[in-house]
Protein backbone atom coordinates (compact mmCIF):
# COMPACT_ATOMS: atom_id res chain seq x y z
CA UNK A 1 0.00 0.00 0.00
CA UNK A 2 1.50 3.33 -1.05
CA UNK A 3 1.38 6.54 1.00
CA UNK A 4 -1.68 7.97 -0.82
CA UNK A 5 -3.67 4.77 -0.34
CA UNK A 6 -2.70 4.66 3.32
CA UNK A 7 -3.78 8.29 3.87
CA UNK A 8 -7.07 7.69 2.06
CA UNK A 9 -7.81 4.57 4.13
CA UNK A 10 -7.07 6.48 7.33
CA UNK A 11 -9.37 9.33 6.22
CA UNK A 12 -12.16 6.82 5.52
CA UNK A 13 -11.74 5.26 8.96
CA UNK A 14 -12.05 8.68 10.59
CA UNK A 15 -15.17 9.80 8.71
CA UNK A 16 -17.98 10.41 11.15
CA UNK A 17 -20.50 12.26 9.00
CA UNK A 18 -22.85 10.51 6.58
CA UNK A 19 -22.85 13.52 4.24
CA UNK A 20 -19.03 13.43 3.96
CA UNK A 21 -19.29 9.78 2.97
CA UNK A 22 -21.89 10.68 0.33
CA UNK A 23 -19.80 13.58 -0.99
CA UNK A 24 -16.83 11.23 -1.42
CA UNK A 25 -19.13 8.89 -3.40
CA UNK A 26 -18.43 5.99 -1.04
CA UNK A 27 -22.14 5.23 -0.98
CA UNK A 28 -24.95 5.79 -3.44
CA UNK A 29 -27.73 8.21 -2.55
CA UNK A 30 -31.13 9.09 -3.98
CA UNK A 31 -34.40 10.67 -2.87
CA UNK A 32 -35.57 7.20 -1.73
CA UNK A 33 -32.33 5.93 -0.17
CA UNK A 34 -29.99 8.19 1.80
CA UNK A 35 -27.24 5.55 2.01
CA UNK A 36 -26.33 1.88 1.96
CA UNK A 37 -23.48 1.30 4.42
CA UNK A 38 -21.79 -1.19 6.73
CA UNK A 39 -22.38 -1.57 10.45
CA UNK A 40 -19.11 0.14 11.45
CA UNK A 41 -19.94 3.15 9.27
CA UNK A 42 -23.44 3.27 10.74
CA UNK A 43 -22.14 3.31 14.31
CA UNK A 44 -19.43 5.87 13.50
CA UNK A 45 -21.83 8.19 11.65
CA UNK A 46 -24.82 7.61 13.89
CA UNK A 47 -25.04 11.22 15.15
CA UNK A 48 -25.13 12.68 11.64
CA UNK A 49 -27.99 10.49 10.38
CA UNK A 50 -31.34 12.35 10.40
CA UNK A 51 -33.79 10.86 12.91
CA UNK A 52 -36.52 11.04 10.23
CA UNK A 53 -34.77 8.35 8.16
CA UNK A 54 -36.33 4.90 8.15
CA UNK A 55 -33.50 2.59 9.24
CA UNK A 56 -33.21 -1.02 8.16
CA UNK A 57 -30.60 -2.65 10.38
CA UNK A 58 -29.57 -6.02 8.92
CA UNK A 59 -27.49 -8.10 11.28
CA UNK A 60 -25.90 -11.53 11.11
CA UNK A 61 -28.00 -14.41 12.44
CA UNK A 62 -25.73 -15.97 15.06
CA UNK A 63 -25.97 -19.40 16.62
CA UNK A 64 -25.27 -19.63 20.36
CA UNK A 65 -21.87 -21.16 19.56
CA UNK A 66 -20.98 -18.32 17.17
CA UNK A 67 -22.00 -15.70 19.74
CA UNK A 68 -19.64 -17.28 22.25
CA UNK A 69 -16.85 -17.56 19.69
CA UNK A 70 -17.12 -14.20 17.90
CA UNK A 71 -19.30 -11.98 20.05
CA UNK A 72 -22.33 -9.98 18.96
CA UNK A 73 -21.59 -7.02 16.66
CA UNK A 74 -25.24 -6.31 15.88
CA UNK A 75 -26.63 -2.84 16.44
CA UNK A 76 -28.49 -2.67 19.74
CA UNK A 77 -32.13 -1.63 19.79
CA UNK A 78 -31.34 1.23 22.20
CA UNK A 79 -29.17 2.78 19.47
CA UNK A 80 -31.93 2.44 16.88
CA UNK A 81 -34.58 4.07 19.09
CA UNK A 82 -33.16 7.49 18.15
CA UNK A 83 -34.89 7.11 14.79
CA UNK A 84 -38.60 7.61 14.17
CA UNK A 85 -38.81 4.29 12.29
CA UNK A 86 -36.48 1.33 12.38
CA UNK A 87 -36.45 -2.37 11.64
CA UNK A 88 -33.84 -4.62 13.20
CA UNK A 89 -33.63 -7.96 11.42
CA UNK A 90 -31.09 -10.78 11.23
CA UNK A 91 -30.36 -13.16 8.39
CA UNK A 92 -27.35 -14.72 6.69
CA UNK A 93 -25.79 -13.40 3.51
CA UNK A 94 -26.29 -16.48 1.37
CA UNK A 95 -27.29 -16.58 -2.28
CA UNK A 96 -28.84 -20.06 -2.14
CA UNK A 97 -31.68 -21.53 -0.16
CA UNK A 98 -30.12 -24.99 0.03
CA UNK A 99 -26.91 -24.23 1.94
CA UNK A 100 -25.76 -25.12 5.43
CA UNK A 101 -26.63 -21.59 6.60
CA UNK A 102 -30.22 -20.46 6.70
CA UNK A 103 -31.26 -18.13 3.88
CA UNK A 104 -33.61 -15.20 4.39
CA UNK A 105 -37.02 -16.62 5.35
CA UNK A 106 -40.38 -15.67 3.87
CA UNK A 107 -41.33 -14.15 7.25
CA UNK A 108 -38.21 -11.97 7.23
CA UNK A 109 -38.93 -10.87 3.66
CA UNK A 110 -42.51 -10.00 4.67
CA UNK A 111 -41.28 -7.94 7.66
CA UNK A 112 -38.91 -5.95 5.45
CA UNK A 113 -41.53 -5.45 2.71
CA UNK A 114 -44.17 -4.25 5.19
CA UNK A 115 -41.66 -1.89 6.85
CA UNK A 116 -40.75 -0.41 3.48
CA UNK A 117 -44.39 -0.09 2.49
CA UNK A 118 -45.35 1.55 5.81
CA UNK A 119 -42.48 4.04 5.49
CA UNK A 120 -42.72 4.65 1.74
CA UNK A 121 -42.77 8.44 2.21
CA UNK A 122 -39.46 8.45 4.10
CA UNK A 123 -35.87 8.23 2.99
CA UNK A 124 -34.21 4.94 3.93
CA UNK A 125 -30.79 4.17 5.33
CA UNK A 126 -29.89 0.50 5.12
CA UNK A 127 -26.91 -1.18 6.73
CA UNK A 128 -25.61 -4.71 7.01
CA UNK A 129 -22.23 -6.09 8.09
CA UNK A 130 -20.15 -4.76 5.21
CA UNK A 131 -22.72 -2.61 3.43
CA UNK A 132 -22.27 -4.46 0.15
CA UNK A 133 -24.66 -7.35 -0.38
CA UNK A 134 -27.75 -7.72 1.85
CA UNK A 135 -28.21 -3.98 2.31
CA UNK A 136 -27.54 -3.36 -1.39
CA UNK A 137 -30.26 -5.88 -2.30
CA UNK A 138 -32.76 -4.14 0.00
CA UNK A 139 -31.73 -0.72 -1.35
CA UNK A 140 -32.13 -1.85 -4.95
CA UNK A 141 -35.53 -3.42 -4.18
CA UNK A 142 -36.67 -0.09 -2.68
CA UNK A 143 -35.55 1.79 -5.80
CA UNK A 144 -37.16 -0.68 -8.21
CA UNK A 145 -40.44 -0.77 -6.27
CA UNK A 146 -40.73 2.96 -5.56
CA UNK A 147 -40.00 3.80 -9.22
CA UNK A 148 -42.26 1.03 -10.54
CA UNK A 149 -39.37 -0.54 -12.47
CA UNK A 150 -38.95 -4.13 -13.59
CA UNK A 151 -36.69 -6.55 -11.72
CA UNK A 152 -33.86 -6.46 -14.28
CA UNK A 153 -33.68 -2.69 -14.68
CA UNK A 154 -30.55 -0.84 -13.64
CA UNK A 155 -30.41 1.54 -10.66
CA UNK A 156 -27.73 3.56 -8.87
CA UNK A 157 -26.95 0.45 -6.83
CA UNK A 158 -25.87 -1.40 -9.99
CA UNK A 159 -23.75 1.53 -11.12
CA UNK A 160 -21.79 1.85 -7.86
CA UNK A 161 -18.52 -0.04 -7.52
CA UNK A 162 -19.18 -0.96 -3.87
CA UNK A 163 -22.33 -3.03 -4.21
CA UNK A 164 -22.99 -6.65 -5.15
CA UNK A 165 -26.69 -7.11 -4.29
CA UNK A 166 -27.63 -10.49 -2.85
CA UNK A 167 -29.77 -11.91 -5.68
CA UNK A 168 -31.87 -14.14 -3.42
CA UNK A 169 -32.77 -11.26 -1.08
CA UNK A 170 -33.44 -8.93 -4.02
CA UNK A 171 -35.70 -11.38 -5.85
CA UNK A 172 -37.74 -12.36 -2.78
CA UNK A 173 -38.13 -8.75 -1.61
CA UNK A 174 -38.99 -7.45 -5.08
CA UNK A 175 -41.79 -10.04 -5.37
CA UNK A 176 -43.06 -9.26 -1.86
CA UNK A 177 -43.17 -5.52 -2.55
CA UNK A 178 -44.97 -6.03 -5.88
CA UNK A 179 -47.50 -8.26 -4.06
CA UNK A 180 -48.11 -5.48 -1.51
CA UNK A 181 -48.74 -3.06 -4.40
CA UNK A 182 -51.31 -5.42 -5.93
CA UNK A 183 -53.16 -6.00 -2.65
CA UNK A 184 -53.23 -2.23 -2.06
CA UNK A 185 -55.23 -1.75 -5.28
CA UNK A 186 -57.81 -4.52 -4.69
Amino acid sequence: MNKEEKEFKEKMLNLDNIYELISLKKTMTSKEVLAIIGVEEFLRMYNSIPKECAIISINEKYSKEDLKKYGDNSVKEEVLRKFDSFLKISFHDTFKEDTSVEAISDDEVKQIAEFIYNNKNKQFLIHCGAGMSRSAAVGKAILLWSRNLNYNETTEVDNHYRYIPNKLVLKKLFIALKTLNVSDHL
